[in-house]
């Protein structure tokens, strides 16, 4: 015997309906965390997977007000950690030196959050989260590029 369930259709179709209605996604964000405060930003440089259709967004670098010696935490989405990437921490003395910037490499799938620091007494300027990719140049030569960026620039609290 067959049963008609026309409103369970219905609610079907809805859901079908619904999942397919998104919009497109745009780029990822990263959060960062430091003395007290969040910030939340867009890439200030996004590339397709490919190196195509970059776009730069000036205005994307987050703010934060940070004490010297106060660590910075960065939490990425699994878009970017799906992906090999890099942090680049610049920091200075106390005396405004630059101290040299070592980038953290993690391959893809590592790490979604990390703690950027200093020394007790150094101030972290910026910190950069750079995405990256392989192409292949017209050689056949795999080339990494970096497919996005997102930055966090401190101001001294």
């Amino acid at each position: 015997m067959r049963r008609k369930f026309p409103g369970l259709l219905l609610a079907a179709a809805g859901v079908v309906t619904l999942a397919g209605c998104g919009g497109p996604v745009g780029p990822p964000e990263v959060t960062f965390f430091a003395d007290g405060e969040t910030a939340v930003t867009g890439p200030f440089q996004f590339c397709g997977a490919q190196m195509q259709d970059c776009r730069v967004d000036e205005n994307a670098a987050a703010r934060l007000k940070v004490r010297p010696g106060k660590p910075v935490q960065v939490s990425l989405p699994s878009e970017i950690v799906e992906t090999p990437w890099v942090a680049h921490i610049q920091a200075v003395d106390p005396a405004g030196r630059p101290l040299p910037i070592e980038p953290q490499f993690y391959p893809q799938n590592s790490r979604h959050a990390i703690t950027a620091s200093a020394g007790p007494a150094d101030q972290i300027m910026v910190v950069e989260i750079q995405q990256l990719t392989g192409t292949v140049d017209p050689d056949g030569n795999i080339v990494v590029d970096v497919r996005a960026r997102w930055t966090l620039q401190i101001e001294p609290a």
